[in-house]
């Protein structure tokens, strides 16, 4: 997995930007915020230049986000989590601890030092 060079935030799936360094490495950014807020890096050094359209400005591809299959997660109140049987209530929990990984998921121990 890669790093956002702004952020440090891991990037699980396509970075949004992937650009030549100085020293001639490729270097990744996750969002179009991340971006601005980084400042220009030149359209001669963005490597995945076939992403955008004309300038590095957000594209939506509507069709992924409408094929992508994701279940829903909603949090139940006390009344509904005393309705449980066990086995729901142990799904329950382990969907919890599922989210709440995925949530805390780093790239690397080095990524978590470098902020040090």
């Amino acid at each position: 997995m890669t790093t956002c060079i702004q952020c440090n935030k891991c990037i699980k799936r396509k970075p949004w930007m992937i650009f030549k360094g100085d020293k001639n490495n490729n270097l990744h950014i996750c969002s179009y915020i991340c971006s601005n807020r980084y400042g220009s890096v030149g359209l001669k050094n963005i490597v995945n230049i076939q992403d955008f359209t004309k300038y590095p400005i957000p594209f939506i591809n509507f069709d992924e986000i409408l094929n992508e299959t994701t279940e829903d997660f909603y949090s139940l109140n006390q009344l509904d989590i005393n309705d449980l049987s066990e086995i729901e209530y142990l799904e329950y929990l382990e969907e919890i601890n599922e989210l709440q990984l995925e949530e805390s998921d780093t790239c690397s121990e080095d990524s978590f030092n470098s902020l040090s």
